[in-house]
């Protein structure tokens, strides 16, 4: 055989093994936003962590009215010159230490916060994934996108509301943008 023969061989394997390959390629997309806003604990857990961050934000809130009321003590005695210099250095450290302490209580807050979304949401974003795999290997599909990521996808390719029935949550409205089409009088 020639050289030109042997590649066009290679070739024709390399296009035969593709087309095969592409015949057996299923995908479909899920709308997880939509998914994950049907389920009542997802809801739950959003409600625990709006409640848990409430909290947070109202013990910063008494620090910081706590640091402004001497702050504005301090402004108003300086002002008015009733402060001696050492009572003014005393009262400057104070509020430096508590601006310290507001500061750390905010960094605290913020990882407390993520912490806990993390806790309540790690266990469903674990459920729906196990769903999509089951769905994804009792329908076939050797891959699943999210709907974030497509250009374009056929209405029929969205398995969201088969993961809404495997988690038990019966499917509600859609927030799919999918064109409606019109009807015909």
């Amino acid at each position: 055989m020639t050289r030109n023969n042997i590649f066009s061989v290679f070739i024709l394997f390399l296009l035969i093994g593709y087309t095969v390959q592409a015949q057996t390629l299923k995908a479909g997309y899920i709308d997880i936003q939509n998914v994950f806003s049907q389920l009542p604990e997802a809801k739950a857990a959003q409600t625990s962590l709006e409640t848990y961050s409430k909290q947070l934000q109202k013990s910063i809130d008494d620090k910081k009215k706590i640091f402004e009321t001497k702050l504005k003590y301090y402004q108003d005695e300086s002002g008015a010159g009733r402060l001696t210099p050492a009572m003014s250095q005393a009262l400057e450290k104070e509020l430096q230490g508590l601006q310290e302490q507001l500061q750390i209580a905010n960094q605290d807050a913020q990882q407390q916060l993520q912490k806990k979304n993390e806790e309540l949401m790690k266990p469903i974003e674990d459920k729906i994934q196990n769903s999509i795999k089951a769905v994804a290997t009792e329908g076939g599909y050797t891959m699943i996108f999210g709907k974030e990521m497509l250009l374009y996808s056929l209405p029929t390719d969205d398995i969201s509301s088969q993961v809404l029935k495997k988690l038990g949550v019966t499917p509600g409205a859609t927030t799919s943008n999918q064109p409606k089409t019109p009807v015909k009088p």
